[in-house]
């Protein structure tokens, strides 16, 4: 069995997510598994096969029967971990046990001194949770991050819930407990390091700071570096052996110490999928020596897959796991090379991985993983060292150089040069460009004919993404508040009305939460996986946060060719303050009623303001612009008296009507529906919103009138698709309308 247990692996991963997934796709896979096993004509590879078999099916049909077997009365006691305790701003967020079913919970905490108290809690509790359980909110756009399946896939938890007054009991902690007290203690002195010095102190135990958080790391291309983590161990490990040789201890004691510490990582680290990985095939590998067994360290990677796999069964469902098994795999089945070859083979491999989950690839990766690895193996030494010496002086050297290095990573990160805006790939294509990729770069040195024909798939695809034969009108989802996207067949023209953005609160410092923008979450997740890197114009309708709040994030990541804005509203000083990064790089349009505007040929007749104005909701900028076989009439805030005057001025009449002011009872009169006579109505409007948006009243009105309508709030993001052979109105969660 030496070096052929890759193949019942196989077999074991593959039916394992046919149950969990079912696919076309991996029924193929589980059938080519057979047939390869089946002609190896080994007796004991077909035996553990049919015993890993029955493991898979086994193990995948009970995780889908607790997943449906999920039911919690109305009082429970939740378990707390104190390292699963996170608090953000007046946020406090908890994962927890109820009996063995994970629950994530939430509260809005009352007092700076209640948030510090939660922040350094090192001891395991018990909440008693009395409100009802909710499911966790799936995604609601094109593209955007699925939370409710990362939670479910990764974290194993369904359940959320939202939090009133509630007590906290300390428990009688066992030894186990005790222990991942210690973990949480450790992160707290981590705590008091300076600032910089503290990231690159974290990675010592899995942890990641949100100085550098994933997306910098991403959009870098150095999740490698994380994905093939694992170095401190291996200096932990070198540096265990060498004391053992000093201290004339043999070899066998010297390994299970190593075994003992490698058990510990484990335990210890439930979060970093790269350490884990690391920690369990190091270990294994240990207790063959241990043993005195010879595996072939194919045969190690697999005994770890399947360990992991048991623990997490929807691992490769996480671009980590992906990619930390992946890569670990190359590494055993390549033929030995250099350094500088092996790390372009490594990021040419990940590469449809990224692409079908990030759509971005930055070209700096395949030197900055070449270069940046060693660097930091060079400083792990002195890292471990600032953990033991601390005191100011060094303290403060330590975080002068990793000053250093956050300073060129956040210069790189920002050099959208390197970034190539690729678009998203389907999971069959990624899976047949990966199993492309492993047959050629597992071998040595580069086939010119491979290469060239892997290079025209990148290329047919990319061609494919950039340049749609389909046309399209997006409304997305953003909650409480409007934007929208033109996007004409061919990506010739591509437009967004308004961003989007919170209406701002007053809080106190110790308050202030960190979290992204809809436009980070929603719009540029889309604009990417859509293969756009730029927008040919950005029309702010009105200075309403709720309109405009996130264009500076927007003017941050996205090149706009052109600003069209209402005349008058510059005058506004916040909204010259937000456009002013754009003053030297885009045209500033302001436009009043009358004017026709074009943007690389398409028309947009301008209704609305007919007079210069600071910008409030009946200065919104309305337009009628035809796209397919439709007409779009895009209104903004606009309220009744906007309306009046449009109505004066014009005679309107629209296919799609977006309804005013997010369905407000002070917008849509019967007057203006009469003239506009739309086919349909779009309405963006955020669910539960405080404002009743929209008002029974606009609803009643577009009833009277048989006029359909598509909320947000009811059907998530709403786009109409078109060309010259089809013409369908969609939904994201609903389908075709």
């Amino acid at each position: 069995m030496r070096g052929y247990w890759i193949f019942p692996t196989l077999l074991f991963i593959s039916l394992l997510y046919l149950v969990l997934s079912p696919q076309i796709l991996l029924g193929i896979l589980v059938i080519c598994c057979l047939v390869r096993i089946y002609f190896l004509r080994n007796r004991l590879i077909w035996f553990w096969s049919f015993i890993f078999a029955i493991f898979a099916l086994s193990w995948g049909c009970y995780s889908r029967y607790v997943d449906s077997q999920i039911q919690l009365p109305k009082t429970t006691e939740v378990l707390v971990n104190p390292n699963d305790v996170k608090v953000n701003g007046d946020l406090l967020q908890m994962r927890g046990t109820a009996g063995k079913i994970p629950v994530l919970m939430t509260a809005k905490l009352q007092s700076e001194a209640e948030k510090k108290g939660f922040a350094q809690i090192t001891y395991w509790f018990t909440v008693t949770v009395y409100q009802d359980y909710k499911g966790i909110d799936a995604p609601r756009n094109e593209a955007e991050f699925n939370y409710q399946k990362f939670e479910h896939r990764q974290k194993g938890c369904n359940l959320r819930v939202s939090l009133g007054e509630f007590e906290i009991n300390k428990v009688n902690e066992n030894f186990g407990q005790r222990l991942l007290g210690l973990k949480k203690k450790f992160s707290l002195y981590l705590t008091t390091f300076p600032r910089y010095s503290q990231y690159f102190l974290k990675l010592l135990i899995g942890q990641q700071d949100d100085l550098l958080g994933k997306d910098r790391l991403s959009r870098l291309g150095l999740l490698s570096l994380f994905a093939l983590s694992g170095m401190q161990l291996y200096f932990w490990l070198s540096m265990w052996q060498s004391l053992g040789a000093r201290m004339r201890i043999t070899a066998t004691k010297v390994n299970i110490f190593c075994l003992c510490f490698l058990i510990l990582i484990i335990f210890f680290n439930q979060g970093n999928v790269g350490l884990t990985r690391s920690a369990i095939f190091l270990a294994v590998s240990r207790l063959m020596m241990i043993l005195k067994r010879r595996y072939a360290r194919l045969d190690v990677w697999s005994f770890t897959f399947i360990a992991f796999l048991v623990e997490r069964p929807f691992l490769l469902e996480s671009l980590g796991g992906i990619l930390s098994f992946l890569i670990t795999f190359f590494m055993q089945v390549k033929k030995p090379e250099n350094r500088l070859v092996t790390n372009v083979k490594i990021n040419l491999l990940m590469l449809p991985v990224i692409l079908q989950q990030v759509f971005v690839w930055n070209f700096l990766s395949i030197f900055l993983n070449f270069l940046f690895f060693p660097v930091i193996s060079f400083l792990f030494p002195l890292f471990c060292l600032n953990l033991i010496l601390h005191f100011p002086l060094f303290d403060q050297g330590v975080n002068f150089i990793c000053w250093i290095l956050y300073r060129i990573l956040d210069q790189l990160s920002n050099l959208q040069f390197f970034e190539i805006v690729f678009g998203q790939i389907s999971v069959t294509v990624a899976l047949m460009l990966v199993l492309s990729g492993l047959l050629i770069f597992s071998k040595k040195g580069w086939s010119k004919l491979a290469l060239t024909g892997l290079a025209s798939c990148y290329l047919v695809l990319f061609l494919y993404i950039h340049f749609p034969l389909t046309g399209r009108v997006v409304m997305f989802d953003i909650g409480q508040g409007d934007s929208f996207l033109i996007e004409t067949p061919f990506h010739k023209q591509v437009i967004l009305i308004d961003t989007g953005g919170k209406v701002g609160l007053d809080k106190e410092p110790w308050q202030e939460r960190t979290s992204k923008s809809r436009v980070e979450t929603v719009t540029l997740n889309y604009l990417h996986s859509r293969g756009i890197n730029h927008l040919d114009a950005v029309i702010t309708t009105h200075q309403d946060a709720d309109h405009i709040g996130d264009l500076p994030v927007l003017i941050k990541n996205m090149r706009i060719d052109r600003l069209i804005y209402g005349e008058g509203i510059l005058q506004n000083k916040n909204y010259r303050k937000k456009v002013e990064p754009l003053k030297n790089t885009a045209k500033f349009i302001p436009v009043l009623a009358g004017q026709t505007v074009k943007i690389k040929g398409q028309e947009l007749k301008i209704l609305h303001p007919s007079t210069p104005g600071p910008g409030e909701n009946n200065d919104s900028v309305t337009f009628l612009t035809h796209l397919g076989q439709l007409t779009f009439l895009f209104t903004g805030d606009l309220e009744r008296d906007g309306e009046k005057q449009v109505l004066k001025q014009f005679s309107v009449q629209a296919d799609v009507l977006k309804a005013g002011h997010h369905g407000s009872k002070t917008s849509t009169s019967k007057e203006f529906l009469e003239a506009v006579s739309p086919k349909i109505a779009w309405i963006s409007a955020g669910r539960n919103n405080r404002y009743g948006h929209p008002s029974p009243e606009t609803l009643n009105k577009l009833t009277q009138k048989n006029i359909p309508w598509l909320a947000t709030l009811d059907v998530g993001m709403v786009y109409y698709e078109y060309n010259a052979f089809k013409n369908e109105m969609k939904s994201f969660k609903h389908g075709s309308k």
